[in-house]
């Protein structure tokens, strides 16, 4: 549930804007039963996608919503990899090769880390 809470904030971030006036437009007032949400995540997210989007939009008239979520879960899977790739050489570096390849296989194997990435 709370992925798509984010995506539906990065959505309204790229579709809308950050403005005073674009957060009256954003979807947690229309829905406010939705769990209360952080911005930095989304909004870190939507700067990075943002370009990739509006240039395909250039490319491609109808850029579907769709086409738009899956560039966001591109940048947000690029971003989890980078982050775990620097975790493990962290690990490496305070704990060993061993530990490091321990940490890597028990990530991989994990069903939440690549389903959230």
């Amino acid at each position: 549930v709370e992925e798509s809470f984010n995506l539906q904030a990065s959505h309204d971030i790229m579709e809308f804007g950050i403005s005073l006036n674009a957060l009256k437009k954003y979807d947690h007032f229309e829905f406010p039963g939705v769990v209360p949400r952080t911005f930095v995540g989304p909004l870190l997210l939507s700067l990075v996608s943002w370009p990739t989007s509006k240039i395909l939009g250039l490319l491609i008239p109808h850029l579907s919503k769709f086409t738009r979520q899956y560039i966001v879960r591109f940048f947000l899977g690029i971003s989890t990899s980078f982050a775990l790739s620097y975790l493990r050489s962290s690990i490496t570096k305070y704990f060993g090769y061993r530990v490091s390849v321990a940490f890597g296989i028990l990530s991989a194997c994990q069903f939440h880390t690549i389903f959230w990435a």
